[in-house]
């Protein structure tokens, strides 16, 4: 098993009732053959303890299953080992893929995790937030490394201006970028730009959200900004169509988003322009429906061909129709 001729086959999934939300989310995971290659080529045996975890074994099975079988698989062991180890989450009722590809990561991180030893390579003339950055970063992966770090993770910096020019910065490891939907109405078309737009904008604390300054030891006006500190190599775009009304109510916002296969995020990272920012479009998880009575199917690019995984029925399509009003959980590669 080469890295460079490593590549799934094109296979569905059987619905093994209301579980198009965990198929959605395999057939995009397991596009990310960095990861897959780590794990089917039994590298990580190497560099855990216990190897011995019922549900990453399920799990790999189902993986190898997509990398060599060329038809339908029932990932049935992985499904249960699913509901018997996610607490308070109802496997067979309809649920968020978003929900189930963070526990997911978040369980074959937990069993990968361990200490190593960072070296952050210095890059000459840094300015404060950047040096801050980097052991900020270092110490989050000394003692949480993993792969699915690795390859999923960058990080946010957040940086709060007070009127007494007292300036305060955070830095937060994220697994996947949350994007609000900038619309009035459901007739509002987007562009992915004008989600970058909103989530970069400078956001104004005063009267009642005032901030509480360490420094002036008050509440005071400032202003807040978000930026991406650290790209990660495969970045996942979550676009954030469901939200909770005041009367407790999930609604979904049905808007289209126009995006791009080839995608530069330098806009919203610090210091973008002096950065490799470019991605390609690998795989789209789609939403059709309502919050509770949806249904999840997947675009994923296999080769140079697009392919509509919709469980057990695999399609290839026209790579123009990808962006769609359906368009939930975006799926990108780095490219420099």
């Amino acid at each position: 098993m080469e890295p460079g001729n490593f590549q799934r086959e094109i296979n569905g999934l059987s619905n093994l009732g209301n579980t198009c939300y965990i198929n959605s989310v395999l057939q995009s995971v397991c596009l990310n053959e960095d990861m897959c290659y780590f794990l089917l080529s039994d590298k990580y045996k190497k560099k855990i303890k216990k190897t011995d975890s019922k549900f990453l074994t399920n799990f790999i099975k189902t993986l190898r299953a997509m990398y060599d079988v060329k038809k339908v698989i029932a990932p049935i062991s992985l499904i249960n080992t699913l509901d018997d180890e996610i607490e308070d989450f109802n496997i067979h009722c309809q649920q968020d893929a978003m929900d189930i590809l963070l526990s997911i990561l978040d369980k074959i991180d937990t069993i990968l995790y361990r200490d190593v030893n960072v070296k952050i390579k210095q890059i000459p003339n840094c300015d404060e937030i950047t040096v801050n950055s980097k052991k900020a970063w270092s110490k989050f992966l000394q003692k949480n490394y993993s792969e699915i770090k690795k390859y999923y993770y960058g990080q946010l910096c957040s940086i709060t201006r007070c009127n007494c020019t007292y300036q305060s910065i955070i830095y937060e490891p994220i697994a996947h970028l949350p994007l609000s939907l900038p619309v009035n109405n459901e007739t509002d078309c987007l562009n992915i730009t004008d989600c970058f737009k909103k989530f970069n904008e400078e956001e104004k604390m005063e009267g009642e959200n005032q901030y509480s300054c360490s420094k002036c030891k008050k509440k005071s006006d400032a202003t807040k900004k978000l930026f991406v500190k650290i790209t990660p190599p495969h970045l996942i775009i979550q676009l954030k169509r469901f939200y909770v009304t005041e009367d407790y109510n999930t609604v979904k916002l049905h808007n289209f988003v126009d995006f791009p296969f080839d995608l530069d995020i330098s806009e919203i990272v610090y210091n973008g322009e002096n950065k490799d920012c470019r991605y390609s479009l690998y795989s789209v998880i789609n939403h059709i429906g309502n919050f509770s009575d949806g249904h999840y199917f997947t675009f994923s690019k296999v080769g140079n061909k697009w392919y509509c995984f919709n469980d057990e029925n695999v399609q290839e399509i026209l790579q123009p129709t990808i962006s769609n009003k359906y368009a939930y959980i975006l799926f990108y590669k780095k490219t420099g």
